[in-house]
């Protein structure tokens, strides 16, 4: 099943679920010690569950920043599949494209987008049109 982020009629594709799953499984692993949303409340606890609201897209934005930043320190196979199922690895194996050397690099979506910079328009359409940021 793939999956979109929505601001209002604007959709942006993002691709497989486990893939997008494996977004935030990285981040509550690697950067918030297993404790998801303790560090990035807006990313984990707003929009993972499907739905962040129009008033906490500046905050969303900020973590997105920080997440991508921290993402760039790590190597590419700090990857998390799944959260609750460790040990599952990508539909790729251990392969990856030459041109991925940090962690941040490794999350392109299903039609070669960065998935930092997918985010980051559907937050900010989002943010022009006063809506909330659906995942369906």
């Amino acid at each position: 099943m793939t999956v979109s982020l929505h601001a209002g009629p604007e959709s942006f594709e993002v691709g497989a679920g486990s893939f997008f799953n494996s977004f935030f499984s990285t981040v509550s692993a690697r950067l918030e010690n297993d404790r998801w949303g303790s560090r990035f409340p807006a990313i984990m606890k707003g929009l993972f569950p499907g739905r962040l609201p129009a008033d906490a897209i500046p905050v969303a934005l900020a973590e997105l920043r920080s997440i991508r930043q921290e993402f760039a320190r790590l190597q590419p196979d700090a990857l998390v599949w799944d959260y609750e199922d460790r040990t599952k690895g990508p539909p790729w194996g251990k392969q990856r494209a030459g041109y991925i050397t940090t962690l941040a690099e490794n999350f392109v979506t299903s039609d070669g987008k960065d998935l930092f910079e997918v985010i980051k328009a559907a937050l900010e359409t989002a943010a022009s049109r006063n809506c909330d940021v659906e995942i369906k």
